[in-house]
């Protein structure tokens, strides 16, 4: 009889623990993912190695915002994903200027996060985002590796929005 027991409570608990791998496995792959920033193209937002939550919930119920950081994979790095400010939205006309100025569909973009002791010119370009498109870039733009490079990214290849840092512990807080 004791070995029955034995036997059924060892069932038991590797059933906690497949359901509770399961379960882990589930939240990471669904929502919830630890990243961890590879450039310091987001400074003084993000630093090269912090480490943050990306919800890859969000996006199945709305578009990416103006002004959101926003996780994809790099159009020109595969198997490399990217964190940027997600800047032009779908259907609008992107204007950068020598200077450094942004202009959505004739309006000039107001970046009250960006540093400005950085050089901010930019060759200059104009272009129209189709319906699926949006316009990143790095808040750190003199090393950002962005949509001024790449060009627009689709919004099928954008899957979260940056919710936390968690690491290093000096610097967690929301985003």
């Amino acid at each position: 009889m004791a070995q029955k027991r034995i036997v059924k409570e060892f069932i038991n608990y590797l059933a906690v623990i497949i359901i509770a791998v399961v379960f882990a496995l589930t939240i990471r792959v669904f929502i919830f993912e630890p990243y961890m920033v590879p450039t310091p193209s987001m400074e003084p937002v993000l630093l090269a190695q912090d480490r943050v939550i990306v919800n890859k919930l969000t996006f199945r119920f709305r578009s990416p915002q103006r002004g959101e950081l926003v996780v994809f994979k790099s159009p020109s790095d595969a198997g490399k994903d990217l964190v940027k400010r997600a800047i032009g939205l779908p259907g609008e006309e992107i204007q950068l200027t020598a200077d450094g100025e942004i202009y959505i569909n004739g309006n000039l973009l107001s970046e009250d996060y960006l540093v400005y002791d950085q050089d901010l010119s930019y060759l200059e370009q104009t272009m129209l985002l189709s319906s699926e498109q949006y316009f990143v870039l790095g808040d750190n733009r003199g090393n950002s590796l962005d949509s001024r490079f790449f060009g627009p990214i689709e919004e099928n290849e954008i899957f979260g929005n940056l919710v936390f840092v968690y690491w290093p512990p000096q610097r967690i807080r929301k985003i």
